[in-house]
């Protein structure tokens, strides 16, 4: 079985409705919210790519 890539989520988190150029960068403005979803992020990532490989 191919093993799937996944993309490194961006740190950005734009808001497309209110923002569609994406000239305005959430993340950078709550970073305490960022900060407190980084790891949560990197946890998801680490249990799909284990799906992904058949090591979970």
């Amino acid at each position: 079985m191919p093993r799937a890539t996944i993309p490194r989520v961006s740190a950005r988190a734009p808001n497309l409705l209110a923002n569609i150029g994406e000239r305005n960068d959430r993340a950078a403005q709550r970073s305490d919210i960022a900060r407190r979803l980084r790891p949560l992020i990197d946890a998801w990532e680490k249990d799909v790519d284990g799906e992904a490989k058949g090591t979970q």
